[in-house]
């Protein structure tokens, strides 16, 4: 799991071959149990808590340290598939809400 942006809780439950979860953005908490094995990783930055076996894991430094804080976008300069699926889930999300609008706006003509 890497360089995304999620609003609420992350849970990495019963995953084997490894895991990495890097230079995300969680707004809830990044809970991980039962990994085989545990998760690796670092730089995310959690609003919450880094829980269980993702306590292990080094966050971001903190803003104003010089450790950059917040990312921007996806470390890979392009955007790579990290940005095309966040672009993908905003775009399809706009297109859901505006949707029903258009619908009704065709039949009234």
């Amino acid at each position: 799991m890497l360089a995304n942006r999620v609003h609420g809780d992350v849970q990495a439950f019963g995953n084997t071959g490894g895991l990495d979860i890097a230079d995300n953005t969680i707004g809830g908490n990044l809970q991980c149990r039962s990994n085989v094995p545990p998760p690796t990783g670092t730089r995310n930055v959690v609003s919450g808590n880094m829980e269980d076996q993702c306590a292990a894991l080094v966050p971001a430094p903190p803003v104003g340290t010089g450790g950059g804080g917040l990312p921007s976008e996806p470390s890979d300069g392009g955007g790579g598939a990290a940005g095309l699926g966040f672009l993908l889930i905003l775009l399809t999300a706009s297109i859901a809400r505006l949707a029903p609008g258009l619908r009704r706006a065709h039949r009234s003509r």
